[in-house]
């Protein structure tokens, strides 16, 4: 369940480049605000919600659901994604996690570089949003929003079902 909500697995669920992913819907736009907001994308996660570019494959957007009925498991993966305008050298990898056994969501920053000093400060949160909202856009937890230091390469976060 996802804030009192459960979802069927044919549910459509729409991942952003932008780091955004929502079970309504909605396009997350380059430019973040902070949540809980009314306006698209709601019923949605944010593990990194800035203006993003991903780049091509084996990196780029992936997806995987692992484990059986009961446990599944739904993870996405940005892969080395890099800020929009930004240089070659940033290197932004983050993670969510769908637990199915107990509802939990779970945010993994496992490389989060810069290529400038500005881009090291832009890949510790400081233009990002980060949190998890429900379906109206009323209620929600925000972990940060355009906070330098709020995640880090060694950054995980849980968020426990409402």
């Amino acid at each position: 369940p996802f804030y009192a909500v459960t979802r069927a697995a044919s549910s459509p669920l729409t991942v952003s480049a932008n780091g955004v992913l929502s079970f309504t819907g909605g396009i997350a736009s380059f430019s973040t605000t902070g949540i809980p907001n009314a306006s698209p994308p709601n019923a949605a996660l944010y593990p990194f919600w800035d203006d993003l570019q991903q780049r091509p494959a084996p990196d780029g957007i992936c997806v995987k659901t692992l484990g059986v009925s009961g446990s599944r498991r739904f993870a996405v993966e940005w892969r080395n994604a890099r800020f929009w305008s930004g240089s070659l050298a940033t290197f932004l990898t983050f993670e969510v996690v769908l637990n199915e056994a107990d509802g939990t969501i779970d945010f993994f920053y496992p490389t989060l570089t810069g290529g400038t000093a500005a881009e090291i400060t832009q890949a510790s949160g400081s233009g990002a949003t980060i949190g998890v909202e429900n379906d109206t856009g009323q209620v929600a937890t925000q972990h940060s929003f355009n906070t330098a230091g709020s995640v880090t390469t060694t950054t995980a976060l849980r968020f426990t079902p409402q």
